[in-house]
């Protein structure tokens, strides 16, 4: 069963788009997990978009979403800022939690691109894992 560590743009794009669905799926194909400064700015992002009461929905993926502690990959902050570009520095606890956890990233961030981790955009991972509805999601690259 595949590890992902989902990126907050991906949070989002389920919460306001139309990946939703797809993240349901993989949920049952896979072990998501996503740093607690992750939910933080995904509630920040839909928060300016929608609200306070739209943001608070975003607990609701931590049905799915395993939250992760600072502890558990606070050692891999080194490792993942020296590869992560200047501009990408923000995101360093997604790629030090797959580096914590030997897990794939889930996010549509092209700063992570060539980091030496796996990097899954949603048009990717909804073409590449099973799953047990339709398949197209009406997915795009979110």
């Amino acid at each position: 069963m595949p590890t992902f560590v989902v990126d907050a743009n991906v949070m989002v794009s389920a919460m306001l788009g139309r990946s939703l669905p797809l993240l349901l799926d993989i949920a049952l194909e896979s072990v998501l997990l996503t740093p607690m400064p992750m939910i933080f700015e995904a509630k920040h992002a839909i928060a300016q978009r929608r609200g306070a009461d739209a943001a608070a929905r975003v607990d609701g993926l931590l049905e799915l979403i395993a939250p992760v502690q600072p502890f558990a990959f606070v050692h891999c902050e080194a490792e993942a800022r020296a590869r992560l570009e200047a501009g990408g520095q923000s995101d360093w606890p997604v790629l030090a939690t797959a580096l914590a956890f030997d897990a794939e990233i889930w996010s549509r961030d092209v700063d992570f691109f060539g980091i030496g981790v796996a990097v899954w955009t949603t048009r990717n991972i909804s073409r590449a894992i099973p799953v047990r509805t339709n398949r197209n999601h009406g997915a795009t690259d979110g």
